[in-house]
């Protein structure tokens, strides 16, 4: 098996209807990665699933979620590219795993980019691209077992079995994060939508209004 002096460090690429699209990668890149992934994961509780389960949600409650989400999400996703790059490099290059792996840079390299969140227009603006990477990262497992199949005698077994335990551990947790967020977010908009008073709900009654 290939060393980890010949792991698989790529040029991260962006894929879109099926065309792979290269996008240079620097020093910078990398460096801002492994920031990232040195940090501590905090585990979801369900304390924290459950904190917003009373109605109505406020306006502060949803940038407590998204500032729980914008810190944690992209630690989650940088310990992923990082995991890729411990790959050897035969396995790395296989077209499965390196469309998985220019997914998860490219959610890491969207949510990591957002400044610190305080309003709820800026909310709604990574709500809305959370939503996105979130749905493009579905079917990374399928993907990456094809791609393992594909390389099977270029690394263990046990080796590959570990990676892809640890890829759905780390989705799941993904998700839970994501799709929790994302959910509130809508029905914060959804709930103040219902609370617009309508022209005969403003003070006037029915004999007043017709």
């Amino acid at each position: 098996m290939l060393k980890l002096a010949s792991a698989f460090r790529p040029t991260h690429s962006a894929w879109n209807n099926g065309n792979r699209r290269h996008i240079s990668k620097s020093h910078y890149d990398e460096t801002v990665v492994y920031k990232y992934a040195s940090q501590k994961i905090r585990p979801v509780s369900l304390g924290q699933l459950l904190k917003y389960r009373r109605l109505p949600l406020s306006a502060e409650n949803i940038l407590d979620s998204v500032s729980y989400s914008q810190a944690e999400l992209p630690v989650r996703l940088a310990k992923r590219v990082i995991s890729f790059h411990r790959l050897p490099f035969i396995v790395g290059t296989n077209p499965h795993i390196a469309r998985v792996y220019s997914q998860y840079y490219e959610a890491f390299d969207r949510l990591h980019a957002f400044p610190s969140i305080t309003e709820l227009d800026a909310e709604w603006g990574f709500t809305r691209a959370l939503e996105r990477q979130t749905q493009l990262l579905v079917d990374v497992i399928p993907a990456i077992s094809q791609g393992f199949l594909e390389c099977k005698q270029y690394m263990p077994s046990e080796e590959r079995t570990s990676f892809i335990n640890e890829l759905i551990r780390s989705r799941i947790g993904l998700r839970v994060i994501g799709e929790q967020h994302v959910a509130l977010s809508y029905q914060f908009r959804n709930e103040q939508r219902a609370a617009r008073p309508t022209p005969a709900s403003r003070g006037d009654s029915v004999d007043d209004v017709w």
